[in-house]
């Protein structure tokens, strides 16, 4: 399901993306939160510096999340080999620097978000693709990352995509005559929904 069309600065519009999706029977959510370091950051996490996007989305969304209950939502890392954190670019860090700077993000992600009752998980890599995780296992450190973040929080399932660019295609794009995200919610929210 695409989000952005529903997710603005506005609570109202994550509100609607919940009541849109407890329409259509779909509880558990997931996307990408951490990209880049430009528009790409939709989780305040210190270490992981960027511009340009709300980095107050994924309070909003598992606050919202865990007020209505019957949620659980995925918090995908999909970064670029571009992004830095902790100042230095991740795809030019040794392994012993990569894993540390793991193990410094998902302790300052989880210090903001690991309270939320609706944060049922943490994808390495998103839709986009397996770039994290492959990057990750070519270091040697995929499963210090794994079990680091199962220490802080053992309920947390910790998982991988597997597939690439091609994978993502969303629900409404609008292609061959379909409606587009937008088109859905007016319709829904025409409709009395």
């Amino acid at each position: 399901l695409r989000t952005e069309a529903f997710t603005g600065a506005d609570e109202q519009a994550v509100e609607h993306m919940l009541e849109y999706c407890q329409y259509v029977g779909v509880n558990e959510l997931a996307w990408c939160v951490l990209a880049n370091n430009s528009w790409g950051a939709w989780a305040d996490v210190p270490s992981w510096p960027s511009s340009g996007s709300d980095r107050r989305h994924l309070d909003k969304v598992l606050a919202a999340m865990d007020r209505r209950g019957g949620f659980s939502f995925a918090a995908c890392v999909g970064p670029e080999g571009n992004v830095t954190l902790g100042g230095k670019r991740y795809a030019d860090m040794t392994s012993d620097e990569l894993r540390q700077a793991c193990f410094t993000l998902f302790d300052e992600f989880l210090d903001r978000y690991g309270s939320y009752q609706s944060l049922r998980a943490i994808g390495l890599g998103s839709q986009y693709g397996i770039h994290f995780a492959k990057r990750l296992a070519e270091a040697g450190v995929l499963d210090d990352v794994v079990a680091h973040i199962k220490a802080r929080r053992p309920d947390l399932q910790v998982f991988v995509f597997t597939g690439g660019l091609g994978l993502h295609v969303e629900y409404f794009g609008g292609r061959n005559g379909g409606p587009t995200a937008n088109d859905v919610i007016a319709a829904f929210e025409q409709g009395g929904g």
